[in-house]
């Protein structure tokens, strides 16, 4: 009943810091397909860029708190971040789903990733070489994207850290 009530109030809000915050609420309850396909929409068409920005990072809080929900989901989220990452009008948009992309992307994406990194946004640019650095760090360590934060810590702190 929560969620349903948070999804109406989401849909109809004209106060985007109403809908910012329960944007959250939402990605804590968020347990089916319809519920990622909800963020994707609001991902792909609010008029808010704040509030892009707050359904990227929540997806990427989705996919490492409830990895299951992304069995069957993972391209259409990967597509959809992809979207935003080199499409969107808002650079703060754009530079959330390059992170949220650098945390739960995988080789598909580091393409686009790439070509970002020579955006005209000094921003995009950023985030774009962090992305692609964090994604080739998980796929030679196999590390999983909630884990990420322990593999690289224990890595520095062991002088086992490669980064130039």
């Amino acid at each position: 009943m929560i969620k349903h009530d948070i999804r109406n109030v989401i849909q109809s809000s004209k106060d985007d810091h109403i809908v910012f915050e329960l944007i959250e609420r939402f990605a804590d309850l968020a347990d089916s397909r319809d519920d990622l396909i909800f963020l994707i929409d609001l991902l792909e068409h609010h008029e808010n860029s704040i509030v892009r920005h707050e359904v990227a990072a929540q997806l990427v809080e989705i996919r490492m708190r409830k990895p299951h929900l992304f069995t069957d989901m993972d391209r259409l989220v990967m597509n959809a971040l992809v979207k935003c990452a080199v499409n969107d009008k808002s650079t703060t948009a754009r530079h959330e789903a390059i992170e949220a992309l650098g945390y739960v992307g995988d080789s598909k994406v580091l393409d686009v990733l790439e070509k970002l990194i020579q955006d005209k946004e000094e921003d995009i640019k950023h985030t774009a070489k962090i992305a692609v650095n964090m994604i080739k760090f998980r796929l030679e360590t196999k590390t999983e994207p909630s884990q990420l934060w322990k593999e690289m810590l224990h890595r520095f702190t062991n002088g086992t850290n490669n980064k130039e």
